[in-house]
């Protein structure tokens, strides 16, 4: 581990922190922008695109940034995972959850926006789409509660 002074650790800090916030706060709102849609099946394209586009263009890049900036901070304060297990336990989730939204999360929406797409205005969604809707539902409040759980981590770092 490389030792550096405290104004770079907290640089890093605020880096991190600004990250996570671009990241996943607009998640957060991706079940009012759905809510809103199925109210008005007119705009439940654009509702899908909406979460598409945040999800692969903003929160996708913004975790990568959390991540990288939350390694160099590890390694610029100096900190030990065999002496951290909360840093561990945050590592090992962050790598999940990154893992199963790139995987599962994005081509399920990117699907989502092609199903929507090319429904007939004014039809029942067909079976696939209700299917698939619930996936994303369940997949997003994991991710929301994985993301939750890292806070929890960051703020009360269990065990240090």
């Amino acid at each position: 581990m490389i030792a550096v002074s405290t104004s770079l650790v907290h640089l890093l800090l605020f880096f991190h922190i600004m990250a996570a916030i671009v990241a996943f706060g607009p998640s957060y709102s991706f079940p009012i922008i759905m809510a809103m849609s199925r109210k008005d099946p007119q705009h439940m394209v654009f509702g899908a695109k909406l979460i598409h586009t945040i999800s692969s263009k903003v929160t996708k890049l913004g975790a990568i940034a959390a991540g990288i900036l939350g390694v160099l901070l590890i390694l610029a304060g100096d900190w030990s995972l065999k002496d951290n297990p909360w840093l561990l336990i945050s590592l090992l989730v962050y790598a999940i959850a990154l893992t199963f939204s790139i995987l599962v999360q994005g081509p399920n929406s990117e699907r989502m926006v092609e199903l929507l797409s090319a429904a007939t205005p004014g039809e029942a969604p067909s079976a696939e789409t209700m299917d698939l809707g619930k996936r994303l539902q369940m997949g997003g409040t994991m991710l929301g509660v994985a993301v939750m759980f890292l806070v929890l981590l960051m703020v009360f770092k269990p065990g240090a």
